[in-house]
């Protein structure tokens, strides 16, 4: 076990007095997950709390027909699972590893009473959940009002602070995506995603470096071609409210 391996990777943690640090790392352990398991399922209990120490972590919803909604991906420094502080009727999303990852795991019981014996830090959960409801809400709203290219445009835009880096002409997603993964958020078929990424590659607007994303024009409206009445295209998969209300990631 690394010494104060928790607040060393979670910022919302390093301010802790070092013997609340050394009690935080003792109540967990490291897990090295490999790509593609699963961690929960919408509806399983969660039972525990996850500390991302290294790779990532796909989290979304699962429509009634199995097709995925992608609701985001967390990186080094998050936390999932049981985040909220209260009964677990089990959540509406699943996490599963997208890549390799290295996580610090504690149990449920033992991260509620170490965060209800320190006022602050419910304060500190309250913003995360609160923020993270905000994030889904704003995906459900970009299926709802955004043509596809917008779709697009925006959830690759919502992936630069965690995964962007710069690079000559645009910005470079660490994140390798498929035309299947970036379909699956915008809640659009692969095929209608792949034509309309193709306009937008003629476009100037995006482009790839070996499937990690390169938005070339970022901050900017995503561009407009007259015979683009594919990216007009709702989404073809919806959540309901009551879904993004009770969503725990």
């Amino acid at each position: 076990m690394s010494l104060n391996a928790i607040p060393n990777t979670v910022t919302m943690f390093g301010g802790l007095a070092p013997a609340d640090q050394r009690e935080l790392d003792a109540l967990s352990r490291r897990r090295r997950v490999t790509a593609g398991t699963m961690f929960y399922r919408p509806g399983e209990a969660m039972g525990h709390i996850y500390f991302i120490e290294a790779g990532s972590v796909k989290v979304g919803f699962l429509s009634a027909a199995g097709r995925e909604i992608t609701v985001d991906y967390l990186g080094r420094g998050e936390l999932f699972g049981a985040v909220g502080l209260g009964p677990d009727s089990g959540g509406q999303l699943f996490a599963r590893a997208w890549e390799d990852v290295v996580v610090r795991e504690m149990s449920r019981r033992d991260y509620e009473a170490f965060i209800l014996r320190r006022p602050p830090l419910v304060c500190e959960i309250n913003r995360l959940l609160d923020a993270r409801l905000a994030k889904v809400q704003r995906r459900l709203q970009q299926l709802l009002f955004l043509d596809m290219r917008e779709r697009i445009v925006a959830v690759l835009a919502d992936l630069i602070p965690g995964y962007g880096e710069p690079v000559e002409g645009g910005v470079r997603l660490r994140l390798r995506l498929t035309h299947q993964d970036i379909a699956n958020m915008i809640g659009a078929t692969r095929e209608a995603t792949s034509q309309v990424l193709g306009l937008l590659r003629r476009a100037g607007a995006i482009a790839f470096d070996q499937k990690h994303p390169v938005l070339l024009t970022p901050g900017q409206p995503a561009p407009i071609e007259a015979d683009a009445d594919a990216w007009r295209a709702p989404a073809t998969v919806l959540v309901t409210t009551r879904s993004v209300e009770s969503a725990e990631v």
